[in-house]
């Protein structure tokens, strides 16, 4: 995912910089000032990620790289990451938050799927009594936890962190009709009490929340032409031009 910004250089600055560094130069300033400026838009975009989303985790908020031009390719982007390890793509579950639309599902969402406990089209949401991080999300521990108490695990890989799971009650159901999904069971006194940690809900569209391409449009038009300026001035300095 990347935003796609027009440059045009003002044709009087143009031909400044041919008279100032020589036609053979002013590529290399542009691609110089192109990635200034993608790289000014990359951190703007990282304020606005901060003022719209609650909380969002330093995951996030790194989960933006610039890829720069070169005298031979002026082009230079600002784009989410589309590999994450372990962890969901940025550029998957950011996706909705600049184009609209419904979420994609998280792995662990993905798994219980496969599993056939959760349907296609919705989503889990957790609960007041679901342990969550400061930033209000699940640990990777507790996912894998539940998936082994589910059965719902892929790979052997994902037994790290699983161990006597089963000890610890979670099961998908709908118990007394209070809510399909995941459920835990706890032991207290001489009986038992039932706590929905995570509930089945149907997927809603998500509504525009980040203006990523108007982000990086205003950067262009605020800071391409002093970057521009700035490269012009450092490339004749240097070549005393």
């Amino acid at each position: 995912m990347a935003a796609l910004v027009t440059v045009r250089v003002d044709e009087s600055a143009f031909r400044a910089a041919m008279d100032d560094i020589g036609q053979r130069q002013v590529p290399y300033a542009t691609a110089t000032a192109l990635t200034a400026t993608a790289y000014r838009g990359m951190a703007a975009t990282v304020k606005e990620m901060e003022r719209v989303f609650d909380r969002p985790t330093r995951y996030t908020l790194n989960s933006l790289r610039v890829s720069g031009a070169n005298k031979t390719a002026l082009v230079a982007t600002v784009e989410f990451r589309d590999f994450a390890g372990k962890g969901t793509p940025a550029a998957k579950y950011i996706k909705p938050q600049v184009e609209g639309g419904p979420r994609g599902a998280k792995k662990f969402e993905g798994k219980l799927m496969h599993a056939g406990f959760l349907g296609v089209g919705h989503h889990l949401v957790p609960t007041k009594a679901a342990p969550l991080d400061q930033y209000g999300n699940p640990s990777r521990g507790q996912y894998a936890r539940i998936l082994s108490a589910l059965g719902a695990q892929t790979t052997k890989s994902d037994n790290s962190g699983a161990k006597k799971v089963r000890d610890l009650g979670y099961f998908w159901g709908n118990p007394h009709g209070m809510g399909a999904g995941i459920w835990q069971r706890f032991r207290f006194g001489h009986g038992w009490a039932l706590k929905p940690m995570f509930l089945d809900v149907r997927t809603p569209a998500y509504r525009k929340r980040l203006p990523f391409a108007e982000v990086q449009g205003r950067v262009v038009q605020s800071y391409f032409p002093e970057e521009f300026a700035a490269a012009v001035q450092r490339i004749a300095a240097k070549f005393g031009g």
